[in-house]
């Protein structure tokens, strides 16, 4: 008995620093860009003459996405919050005109503060969504023009935007630090 209090008594004061109030979890960063699944309408505007087509079901995560104007050539775009210098994840999906009968190649072209950043093609006809990223960086000013044009007469489709602050190496050399005397303060302890 004495054996098992003991054993209980010793794996209580190793889970207790875990309960403790003092340690910080981190918790993923939210996008930046506002209406990013294209659900709820609003925060995205069109430069130019032409229009995109909204699609009301079937999208990357089975809700709403946006269709590029490929005709007027007029970019779907966003100004979004960012601060100069920092590093950010651009992700999204992008699908052809599924079921719309046009040919391959499907092109989606990202522009960061008017600048071709990425074009991402699809050489094939299909109701799958492909998955895309690319890291981007904070312009000067407090925000960074984030613009989508689909280049060819065909429709590409957008879904999903994702634009999150990568985390800079003095906060993971923080965690590091306070993982570092949280052990120390554990062993101290002992």
């Amino acid at each position: 008995m004495k054996t098992a209090t003991i054993l209980l008594l010793a794996f209580g004061a190793v889970l207790a620093p875990l309960k403790s109030s003092a340690i910080i979890y981190f918790t993923p960063p939210t996008s930046i860009v506002q209406n990013g699944n294209f659900e709820s309408g609003g925060g995205w505007s069109l430069s130019g003459n032409g229009g995109a087509w909204y699609g009301y079901g079937g999208g990357a995560d089975g809700g709403a996405f946006e269709g590029l104007d490929s005709l007027g050539l007029s970019p779907l775009y966003q100004n979004v919050p960012t601060t100069f210098g920092q590093s950010y994840t651009l992700s999204f999906y992008i699908r052809g005109s599924y079921p719309a009968g046009q040919s391959p190649p499907f092109v989606v072209s990202v522009l960061w503060n008017s600048q071709a950043v990425g074009s991402f093609t699809l050489n094939v006809y299909s109701s799958n969504w492909a998955y895309e990223s690319l890291t981007l960086v904070g312009g000067p000013g407090s925000q960074s023009r984030l613009e989508f044009i689909d280049p060819n007469p065909t429709f590409s489709a957008l879904d999903d935007v994702s634009l999150v602050p990568v985390p800079e190496p003095s906060v993971f050399a923080l965690v590091g630090v306070g993982a570092a005397i949280g052990l120390a303060w554990t062993r101290q302890r002992k």
